[in-house]
């Protein structure tokens, strides 16, 4: 079986360390396939491993700057170390790439509730 849809599957079954494992073989074939990257990401921010989710998360996002879901999701790991500036430098760029973006607004008003900013965060929830 393909490793990166056995690792899917282990995933959706929750044995992430296993799906961890999958990906990794799947990497090993194709070092930049930003779905193995995702799912590596995803599986380890999932087994709380910031270090090495965030690792796979810019990786996606330097291979495929549109890719929303994945600054979404480095967004929110970094939101949840507390990392807020970082957060904030991430998102200014993509908006200005995708004013349109509903995800991105959606995060970004997420980001300013977290950090008090409630008037800001308004904003950005109606603009969605």
């Amino acid at each position: 079986m393909d490793p990166y849809r056995h690792g899917l599957a282990l995933a959706a079954r929750g044995a992430l360390a296993e799906a961890i494992d999958s990906f990794e073989r799947a990497l090993v074939r194709a070092p930049d396939d930003v779905r193995v990257l995702f799912a590596l990401g995803n599986a380890a921010r999932d087994l709380d491993m910031p270090q090495p989710a965030e690792m796979f998360f810019r990786r996606v996002l330097r291979a495929d700057p549109a890719r929303i879901e994945a600054l979404v999701n480095l967004v929110n790991l970094l939101r949840a170390q507390g990392r807020f500036d970082a957060a904030y430098a991430l998102l200014a760029p993509a908006l200005q790439d995708n004013p349109q973006s509903h995800e991105l607004w959606l995060t970004l008003g997420g980001l300013h509730r977290e950090t008090g900013a409630d008037g800001d965060a308004e904003r950005c929830f109606e603009r969605v």
